[in-house]
């Protein structure tokens, strides 16, 4: 089975080769009402979750990336959030590609399965 996933807006920074520091720069999603009433709890729950990912063995977005690699899934980043971000080709991972929205949608129409957040 061919297998693509293609990354626009913040996704694009999943696969940045300085990816961690990006995705640390990135607005976090909207935290629920009592963690926010608390300060400093967005940070903790960040932290926490990192730890307990690590306890649990739980593999990073990173690790899950090079297995998605080494099994042939193609990286897609858009070149239009690419150009927008003033981000240059060689400042992405090995191997990801760069292709248009419309480009993805022409080849995500004929899949057996898409899914779209």
């Amino acid at each position: 089975m061919e297998v693509a996933v293609f990354f626009t807006s913040q996704g694009i920074d999943i696969v940045h080769r300085d990816f961690a520091s990006k995705l640390a720069a990135s607005p976090a999603e909207p935290t629920p009402d009592l963690a926010a009433a608390l300060t400093g709890m967005g940070g903790i729950a960040a932290t926490m979750m990192r730890s307990m990912s690590h306890t649990k063995s739980v593999a990073t977005i990173r690790d899950l990336l090079d297995a998605a690699r080494d099994a042939g899934v193609r990286l897609i980043a858009c070149e239009t959030t690419r150009e927008l971000l003033g981000y240059s080709e060689g400042d992405f991972l090995p191997g990801v590609e760069f292709g248009s929205a419309a480009a993805f949608l022409t080849e995500a129409r004929d899949a057996h399965l898409a899914l779209f957040h």
